[in-house]
């Protein structure tokens, strides 16, 4: 299920892809265009760098992401199966870390 698709209302394509990640997908901010989260809390940083660089994000994604944070924490899954998400930073990987671009979308 997406948090936000590329509409109107939205300049981003984030989604929970079945690999246990949450993607953005045909991002601007990079080359390949996906990101890939292993921590909620990357993602949101990734949606809040969206808007920004004045990309229309919409509130609900975010609020979502902030709900799934405090109900059912940071990891999107277990965090020790690799070194992604908070163990690599919460932010995409142009800037510190935390996010893969596989070219997958």
């Amino acid at each position: 299920m997406s948090y936000c698709r590329m509409s109107r209302e939205s300049d981003v394509y984030m989604y929970a892809d079945v690999d246990g990640y949450i993607c953005c997908c045909g991002c601007f901010m990079k080359e390949g265009g996906i990101f890939r989260f292993r921590t909620r809390k990357g993602a949101l940083s990734h949606l809040l760098l969206h808007r920004a660089k004045d990309d229309t994000v919409p509130q609900y994604a975010i609020d979502r992401l902030e709900k799934e944070i405090k109900e059912v924490g940071n990891y999107t899954n277990n965090p020790n199966e690799g070194a992604f998400g908070a163990q690599a930073g919460d932010l995409p990987n142009n800037l510190s870390g935390g996010g893969i671009n596989d070219g997958r979308c």
